[in-house]
């Protein structure tokens, strides 16, 4: 079992041994006895209640998607409320020195040097609205409450391109920080994908 793997069987077991009902409670989302329903980045998705496994539509979730759902279905507040404020990816980290964004994800950032327009059109098809900001910025829900703010420059011949995520002040109530950084890697493979799917690049 891989590394990925594993981290996925320990979120379902630790989904299994939450107080579903409490958790409906605090954060309402359409359920009925078998499945719990949340939309995550404009997909909707399904909890197994009686396994933890996540789904879209016919098929498993990947990593990145299990690992996020299921933790925030295990934080203690509910329902994520936006604050309107906006942090950085360090200023939301509680250690005394977080990974840099551009040093963590920027491989999967190189793919969109040259291709800025790909980038906002793949970005609008996650739902994200245009905002002032950046070459490209956009926001976008997560899930409902829990926005994201994406903005990207271009390269130039001396410098790389550069993409930065915002969050709303409030998000380390509702996800673990490690988690951030899935729901980032996912947003930049479902933006590739999207290029790649539609301009065959």
């Amino acid at each position: 079992m891989s590394n990925a793997d594993q981290l996925v069987a320990l979120g379902q077991r630790m989904f299994l041994e939450l107080d579903q009902e409490a958790l409906l409670c605090r954060y309402p989302l359409e359920h009925d006895d078998d499945h719990i329903w949340i939309t995550f980045l404009g997909r909707h998705c399904r909890i197994n209640r009686h396994d933890g496994s996540v789904w879209v539509g016919s098929r498993r979730a990947g990593f990145c998607v299990a690992l996020t759902v299921l933790d925030l279905m295990g934080n203690p507040v509910g329902k994520p409320v936006a604050t309107g404020s906006w942090i950085t990816v360090q200023e939301a980290s509680q250690a005394a020195s977080a990974p840099r964004t551009d040093s963590v994800l920027q491989r999967g950032v190189w793919f969109f040097a040259g291709k800025a327009a790909e980038l906002d059109e793949a970005l609008a098809s996650l739902g994200g609205w245009e905002v002032a900001g950046g070459e490209v910025s956009r926001q976008l829900e997560v899930v409902e409450g829990m926005p994201i703010w994406v903005q990207f420059w271009d390269g130039d011949d001396e410098f790389p391109c550069r993409m930065t995520f915002l969050w709303d002040r409030s998000i380390r109530l509702f996800l673990h920080f490690e988690t951030m950084w899935y729901v980032m890697m996912e947003v930049i493979d479902r933006c590739r994908d999207y290029i790649v799917q539609v301009y065959g690049e």
